[in-house]
């Protein structure tokens, strides 16, 4: 497994251990994590918040109604495998 992450990016303590559990199935190619800014304690950073996770947030869901697909940003978590043993 690999993860894609911007470099200002922090991922929970508990992220592996959640995420890992997923590609107990076989067909799990990939997991998407929903990224939010930390620091949300100012108007102006909880409007970045706003901006950063609603449509991200809107796209994922219209994902899961139509069984498609799409990793971006923060928080990829991908299978690797090996083309050659």
């Amino acid at each position: 497994m690999t993860r894609v992450m911007d470099a200002d990016g922090r991922l929970p303590k508990d992220a592996v251990d959640e995420v890992l559990p997923l590609f107990d199935d076989p067909p799990v190619g990939g997991v998407q994590l929903t990224a939010r800014i930390r620091n949300r304690t100012s108007w102006l950073t909880m409007l970045q918040n706003m901006e950063f996770w609603a449509p991200s947030a809107i796209c994922q869901f219209a994902r899961a109604a139509t069984a498609t697909v799409s990793l971006a940003g923060n928080g990829q978590f991908t299978r690797l495998k090996h083309a050659c043993p």
